[in-house]
């Protein structure tokens, strides 16, 4: 027995012009897409921030290069964090908004980021006939 869904074409076709029968398998309707929150690659932040996490913070006498790059990866992961858990409250709660980074600094050794979450612009009628415009500077 074959189950079809509602408006899926049928798991048998017709017999064909030359009298043979084609099989095709039933589609199944589109599930929809997880949220973005749930993708892969934002878990892997909240991954990752835990694997810093390990072996704590020595103590000022025992701090080496490693030990500093640990703190950085695992401070940056973390605020990033904190914003992205944010957006998503926002996002579960149906407010709309959207990370806007800035960079006030950057550096040979040294880098300020401004992550603010802000509200989605309403697109302009001349936005929308140029496309897209909301989304320059995103990668």
């Amino acid at each position: 027995m074959v189950t079809s869904f509602p408006d899926a074409e049928p798991a048998i076709s017709p017999v064909s012009g030359d009298g043979r029968s084609t099989v095709r398998r039933a589609r199944s309707p589109a599930a929809p897409a997880p949220p973005w929150y749930e993708a892969p690659e934002f878990r892997a932040l909240a991954a990752a921030c835990r694997a810093f996490t390990r072996g704590g913070i020595p103590p000022a006498a025992a701090r080496t290069p490693a030990a500093g790059a640990r703190q950085a990866a695992f401070w940056t992961l973390y605020e990033l964090g904190h914003v992205l858990e944010e957006l998503a409250h926002r996002t579960r709660s149906g407010m709309a908004g959207w990370c806007v980074v800035r960079a006030s600094e950057h550096g040979p050794g040294r880098v300020v980021l401004d992550i603010a979450i802000e509200p989605i612009p309403e697109p302009s009628p001349a936005r929308s006939a140029e496309g897209d415009g909301a989304t320059r500077g995103a990668p």
